[in-house]
């Protein structure tokens, strides 16, 4: 801090001029000018600090939400996989269902023929399809 003609400090701007006037070098006093300066300072400082603080606050809160994005990837990621996994399973046991059907109609076809292959050879009449009307 450089001291004015007065012995008094006075206030350097950025630029590296004195705040002090002259008449303040002289009398010691300090102007209205010098003390709107000095305010004026002072709020850009007070401002400065105040967007300082509100970019560490967006850059947590950018950090967080890259963090909770790249978790809600993961889980979709994840569901994705659950849901393909399920399909294939699923069409699986359908075909498995579907293949069975059509082995037992056969299979009930096959012995209805042979039911009645029987009875026709042996000229005895079964009493399964005296079953079947019945139910």
């Amino acid at each position: 801090m450089m001291m004015s003609a007065a012995g008094e400090p006075s206030q350097m701007t950025e630029g590296g001029v004195s705040m002090t006037s002259e008449a303040s070098v002289f009398t010691g006093k300090v102007t209205h000018a010098e003390r709107n300066l000095s305010k004026i300072g002072q709020k850009k400082r007070d401002d400065m600090d105040k967007l300082k603080y509100l970019l560490e606050e967006t850059k947590e809160e950018l950090v967080e939400a890259k963090t909770k994005y790249k978790a809600a990837i993961a889980r979709r990621d994840t569901l994705e996989a659950q849901t393909k996994t399920l399909k294939t399973d699923f069409g699986m046991k359908m075909r498995t269902l579907l293949d069975k059907t059509e082995n037992d109609d056969r299979l009930i076809s096959m012995l209805k023929q042979e039911i009645t292959r029987l009875e026709n050879s042996k000229g005895v009449k079964s009493h399964l399809k005296g079953d079947d009307k019945k139910q």
